[in-house]
């Protein structure tokens, strides 16, 4: 990879441009959590969701996007397969072995063109919508009182 085909490198694209910048992703989790930002993204022509993956395929993600005609599956081996084409994988999902399983594949494959958003940053991105601030909180829910840390107890 060359610095040229960094996204960094892609010229700036205002709303009066003529030429647009394509912003791929792939996403890997499809729930409820996810839904916001995927409806999101799905409305705008320089957004190209090349891909969602939930393991269950009534996920409403899955829903959205294969009404869309977005291409889905359940398997998120099939997203490996394309990874490297993307610019930024969303993994919202609450199994800590599938996430491994994702970053793994990053290293595995030494991807350092597309970038791993987590729940987290996901969360972030959606609070940042006006019209989303209603549909989810950036604040994570409390852990359990056996996994806090000693400094959290008071």
């Amino acid at each position: 990879m060359t610095a040229d085909d960094s996204i960094y490198n892609r010229p700036f694209i205002g709303a009066e441009d003529d030429v647009r910048e394509v912003v791929t992703i792939g996403v890997i989790g499809a729930g409820r959590r996810m839904t916001p930002l995927l409806s999101r993204m799905l409305e705008y022509d320089y957004v190209d969701v090349r891909m969602v993956v939930d393991a269950n395929p009534l996920a409403p993600g899955i829903m959205i996007a294969q009404s869309l005609g977005v291409p889905t599956s359940e398997d998120v081996a099939d997203i490996f397969a394309i990874l490297d084409t993307l610019d930024f994988l969303f993994c919202v999902n609450d199994d800590v072995e599938l996430r491994d399983r994702v970053i793994g594949e990053f290293r595995k494959t030494n991807n350092r063109r597309t970038m791993f958003l987590n729940e987290l940053a996901s969360r972030f991105i959606t609070s940042l919508t006006k019209d989303a601030r209603h549909l989810m909180q950036l604040v994570p829910p409390p852990l359990p009182r056996g996994e806090r840390d000693e400094s959290e107890a008071g």
